[in-house]
């Protein structure tokens, strides 16, 4: 007997009816419906043909000659980093020279590329610069695009032939004319003339009628034109006033200095409001997580997830972009260290540790780099008692990656450590999913901190008694001369 073919739609339901006999109790109505579509035999598409015009068509397509697609791309990876690539097909292009890339950007935007650039400086670390000073990446996109659009479709043959007694002037006109064409579907056509047709007078009316149109309307706006000058004359000296002011501003920014250090350390600056703001660049490498239970007089340990092929090296190629605020005359503070798009545990709007033994002026680029030493060592430790920020999903990655579950945890306040009135034992019994790696006492940490293995040697206090006695005499006779006078 012939069995009937089930259509796309009953082998879809068919497939979804055996998920549901494995998984679930069916109804009765789905158990038949299922047993109906069974009877049937399998769906088999039916192959397309192609007519014999599409077949033409595909063999002229495949003979055409497709110019192969280009690819800019201007964009920050997960680090914050800026990216720049070029690609025809699937062919990376090296980056032209920064000569080359400004003189085709935006005249607002070529001062933030250098004019010369060094034998050991490249393309991309200027780039990286000037994107993170404020240099548009749709401008730099543009400016690569039509380089890359330059070079790969430059002429290559030029060829002419005029007579040898010279052409008139309409003719030379035409010459230099490009021809009309039009663009259809990514293919671009030439027009060529196919017929004469007078269509003067048909431009004639259609400018007499054009000039009649344009009178009314004319005598139209001049009418709401003099009625919206007098309402907006007022509104005008007011902006008046506010642009005189923001034109002042601008050129009291544009005639600061920047300090030498600030220009010799090639980080990324800008000024604002009296504050120069230069980029740091910190280390995020963790050696030690830990949090102070005061009840029970411990410090708990965590200790920092190893991620595989990340070691200190790695954690010093990839530092915690960080902004710092400092004043003309070089002063700041710690509240002028602040995150830019990633947070830290210690950093956000302000930095919460302590700065000691560093300047509190910066006037030399060594300053800086001191800085940041100092700050790398303070984050080297997690203290779960006093974080600045608890959005760990706004982290730096680096950071992120090292912090274990509880401490993530504790920091989103998902879990607690609250001893109320509980021993350490006694916590550690009830709450067997919360563990930590150590623990020691507050008198074990200052054993280990202050310890001295051998005793300070006692200094020698005696005295050379002739050297009193020198001693005793010159005082004898400066009281001598200051009785007499002299």
């Amino acid at each position: 007997m012939p069995t009937v073919m089930r259509t796309r739609e009953q082998e879809a339901r068919f497939a979804e009816l055996n998920r549901m006999y494995n998984t679930v109790i069916m109804l009765p109505d789905q158990l038949d419906e299922r047993a109906s579509l069974s009877r049937m035999t399998a769906y088999t598409p039916t192959p397309t043909v192609r007519t014999a015009e599409q077949e033409a068509r595909l063999v002229e397509l495949r003979s055409m000659d497709i110019p192969p697609r280009t690819y800019v791309r201007v964009h920050r990876d997960q680090y914050n980093t800026w990216n720049v690539s070029v690609k025809v097909g699937t062919e990376n292009r090296d980056l032209p020279s920064i000569a080359v890339i400004k003189s085709l950007l935006n005249p607002a935007d070529k001062h933030f590329l250098p004019s010369r650039q060094g034998r050991y400086r490249g393309t991309l670390g200027i780039l990286r610069i000037a994107l993170n000073a404020g240099l548009s990446a749709q401008s730099l996109h543009d400016a690569l695009r039509a380089w890359v659009m330059a070079t790969e479709n430059r002429i290559t043959e030029a060829e002419s032939s005029i007579p040898a007694t010279g052409i008139d002037e309409a003719t030379s006109v035409l010459l230099r004319a490009q021809p009309a064409t039009l663009e259809v579907g990514g293919r671009v056509f030439r027009l060529v003339p196919s017929n004469e047709v007078d269509v003067r007078p048909l431009i004639t009316r259609v400018r007499q009628r054009t000039i009649a149109q344009a009178r009314v309307e004319t005598d139209a706006l001049r009418e709401r034109a003099r009625t919206d000058a007098r309402v907006l004359t007022t509104e005008a000296e007011r902006q008046a006033a506010r642009t005189r002011a923001e034109a002042e501003e601008i050129a009291r920014r544009a005639g600061a200095k920047v300090p030498d250090w600030v220009r010799d350390s090639g980080r990324p600056h800008y000024y604002s409001s009296g504050y120069w703001n230069v980029e740091l660049r910190v280390n995020c490498y963790l050696r030690d997580i830990r949090f102070l239970v005061r009840e029970w007089g411990t410090i708990l340990h965590w200790k920092p997830i190893v991620v595989a092929n990340h070691n200190p090296d790695w954690y010093a190629q990839r530092k915690c972009p960080l902004w710092f605020r400092v004043s003309e005359d070089g002063r700041y503070d710690k509240n002028s260290i602040t995150s830019g798009d990633w947070d830290t545990p210690h950093i956000g709007s302000f930095m919460c540790m302590e700065l000691q033994n560093q300047p509190p002026v910066i006037k030399e680029y060594y300053h800086l780099i001191n800085l940041e030493k100092a700050i790398s060592r303070g984050m080297q430790v997690l203290n779960l008692n006093s974080p600045l920020s608890r959005a760990v999903d706004n982290y730096f990655p680096a950071i992120k990656e090292q912090i274990p579950v509880i401490p993530i945890k504790m920091l989103r306040g998902d879990v607690a450590i609250q001893p109320e009135s509980r021993t350490l034992a006694m916590f550690r019994e009830a709450n067997p999913s919360i563990t930590w790696d150590s623990a020691e006492t507050l008198a074990e940490e200052n054993n280990g901190v202050f310890s001295v293995d051998n005793p300070v040697p006692v200094l020698s206090t005696t005295v050379d008694r002739t050297q009193l006695q020198e001693v005793a005499e010159m005082i004898q006779r400066a009281q001598v001369v200051v009785v007499r006078g002299e």
